[in-house]
């Protein structure tokens, strides 16, 4: 990392003067020890600890939802809203006279 042109030593931690800039230069503690968490630790970070995982559980089964869905719902109100838009937007129809339609 350069500034002003002269390279900034980040191997050194602290508050560095250079020029009329001041750098601080911090390494995060947890980025510096590698560290393997397990699946259950990671679940556990992510959604909070789960009322109780059964022991046969994988990460690929899908879990049962009770509920409607709403997605048909708004699908269905997107198309509603599309038709409306198309139905107002559309330019006033005005009759064609005979002659403009077929001179043209």
């Amino acid at each position: 990392m350069e500034v002003g042109g002269k390279p900034v030593d980040t191997l050194n931690l602290g508050l560095f003067q250079m020029g009329e800039k001041r750098i601080e230069v911090v390494h995060p503690l947890v980025e510096s020890m590698p560290e393997v968490i397990n699946r259950n630790e990671l679940t556990e970070a992510l959604v909070g600890n789960p009322p109780s995982v059964p022991a046969g559980f994988s990460g690929n089964q899908v879990r049962p939802k009770s509920g409607i869905p709403l997605w048909p719902w708004f699908a269905l109100a997107s198309a509603i809203l599309l038709v409306m838009e198309m139905i107002f937007s559309a330019p006033a129809s005005t009759p064609l006279n005979r002659e403009e339609s077929v001179g043209g």
